[in-house]
């Protein structure tokens, strides 16, 4: 299952290093840019957000005018970013709050607290079906072979087997080539005498 975050901050450039925070933190997550000049509450309708971040004066016009008047965005998270925390004082208990001052490595661990958060609530346990390409190279790394190996197996590149990687690792949990052949023996990827034929 993949998020949907929808941002609507300003400046254009803060909107854009967020966006590619969260695609850091989760390449799975849509993330939907709108200009804070549209009509915000509209375009948060037709987004179907699960997580919607705004700057501190749009959540405030939008309490103003009632988050939930015409459209019904009951089921959303919002997350406001200010630029201290005074800005913060004033919400809500179920409303997020980040600060763009805040160090690199504070806001994307927050980020990623609000999005795994999200997952959570909505049932996602984080895992994702195993692709059957991935699977093959599951198979491979278990049974030895270097990347370069599989690459040329598979008539990929190298830097296709390292992305390919990251994400079993990412969908899986799984860091260690040994987790990994213990995940394919145990999945019917190999068989027991296939690692011991290798050693």
């Amino acid at each position: 299952m993949s998020l949907s975050i929808t941002i609507a901050v300003d400046p254009a450039l803060l909107q854009l290093g967020l966006k590619a925070l969260i695609e850091e933190i989760d390449p799975n997550t849509k993330v939907v840019l709108i200009s804070v000049d549209d009509d915000v509450l509209q375009a948060f309708s037709k987004s179907g957000s699960d997580i919607i971040i705004v700057n501190s004066r749009i959540y405030i016009g939008l309490e103003t005018i009632g988050i939930c008047g015409n459209v019904d965005l009951s089921d959303v998270e919002f997350i406001v970013i200010g630029q201290e925390d005074v800005d913060a004082a004033g919400l809500p208990d179920d409303v997020g709050f980040i600060s763009s001052k805040w160090p690199i490595g504070l806001l994307r661990d927050q980020l990623k607290r609000h999005v795994n958060s999200r997952k959570e609530s909505l049932g996602d346990n984080g895992s994702e079906e195993v692709t059957s390409r991935e699977r093959d190279i599951i198979r491979d790394i278990a049974l030895g072979l270097s990347s370069k190996e599989i690459a040329d197996k598979n008539f990929i590149s190298p830097h296709t087997v390292v992305t390919h990687r990251k994400n079993i690792s990412r969908k899986l949990g799984i860091k260690s080539i040994s987790g990994l052949t213990i995940y394919a023996i145990v999945n019917k990827l190999i068989s027991l005498e296939d690692v011991k034929d290798r050693e």
